[in-house]
This record gives C-alpha cells, structure tokens and sequence, in this order.
C-alpha cells in the first residue's frame, strides 16, 4: 500500500507544481495580452491546461488522502485517479496541438 501512496503523492506533487506554474505564466499573459498577438492567440490554451493541470492535483489530493487515512472509499478514488491521468494527458495534447 505505501506504493501506492507514493504514487499518488508525486502525482499530486507534479499536478500541484505545474498548475502554480501554469497559473503564474497565466497571470504574465495576462498582464501582457495587448502586446503580442500570439499571447492573444495562446492564452486560451494555456489556461486550458492550467485547468487541466488543476484537476490532477484535485484528484491526486483526493487520492493520497484516502489511502493515507485508510478511508473505506480510496479503491474508487484510486479508480478515479487512473482514469484522470490518461483524460488529463489527452485534454493536454488536445490544448497544445490547437496552438
């Protein structure tokens, strides 16, 4: 089980740090957004991903918590876990392939 609780805590960690990240870049362009046009152009994608990244952490956090507490839901928020990771991937690809 502790495994699975390192998992889900370096998910969380990648989830969280990208999304503060992504959301600091989001707060640049829009600082910026009468400068350049492909800051325009950009911005929608990148606070997409952002999102996206958001949710990871969400769902991540969720995770952990339940397999740290020993909570009698952890299985369906593992399931949930393994089912965002390829959907965020996919919302990601979908986000940088428009730009």
């Amino acid at each position: 089980m502790k495994y699975v609780l390192y998992l889900d805590a370096a998910l969380l960690a990648l989830g969280a740090v990208m999304a503060v990240t992504l959301a600091v870049v989001c707060l640049l362009f829009a600082v910026y957004y009468d400068v350049s046009l492909e800051i325009r152009r950009d911005l929608s994608s990148l606070v997409v991903v952002t999102a996206a990244f958001a949710g990871l952490t969400v769902v991540a956090a969720a995770a952990t918590w339940s397999v740290w507490k020993q909570r009698r839901w952890r299985w369906p928020a593992q399931a949930a876990l393994v089912a965002a990771v390829p959907l965020i991937a996919r919302v990601v690809e979908a986000a940088i392939s428009t730009r």
